[in-house]
């Protein structure tokens, strides 16, 4: 009986979140990666295949999709001197723009994420690793946004 109820779902419009794929429209899609590092351009395309995007190394009748991360900053929020931490709040942008095969603009937006990483002054030698982990956790999650921003329109 739950097997024909879980097979019925979907005829009716019911969709498990995150199972939505890029707009048709949107496909096939060039990634132009100039200004993304190799690891970033692995993260984005793994994350719109995932969404059933279709990747195209063409240029010929693919929408092209320009990606870019700005530099990472970091601002000191608090300092505790009776623990002795520091708390940092870590900020990340993504900006993107998504243009047709004649180059008409279909998107275009920025994204900006925070995180806050405490930091513990008796182990400075731990900051860096936390920073960088900070880092790649805000380039997931600008990355997961940007797909859905691209479901969504």
């Amino acid at each position: 009986m739950l097997c024909l109820a879980l097979t019925l779902l979907p005829g009716c419009g019911f969709h498990l979140r995150g199972h939505a794929q890029i707009a048709d429209k949107y496909n096939p899609l060039k990634i132009d990666a100039t200004a993304l590092k190799p690891a970033q351009l692995a993260l984005i395309e793994n994350a719109l295949l995932q969404a059933n995007a279709q990747i195209s190394t063409q240029d010929i009748d693919a929408n092209v999709l320009s990606v870019s991360f700005t530099q990472l900053k970091n601002q000191q929020i608090a300092r505790s001197s009776a623990s002795d931490v520091t708390l940092i709040r870590l900020s990340l942008q993504l900006d993107y723009s998504l243009k047709s095969p004649s180059l008409q603009s279909l998107a275009d937006n920025q994204i900006i994420h925070y995180k806050d990483i405490e930091l513990d002054n008796a182990n400075v030698l731990s900051h860096q690793g936390l920073i960088e982990k900070g880092y790649q956790e805000l380039e997931q999650s600008l990355t997961r946004a940007l797909v859905y921003q691209l479901k969504r329109q």
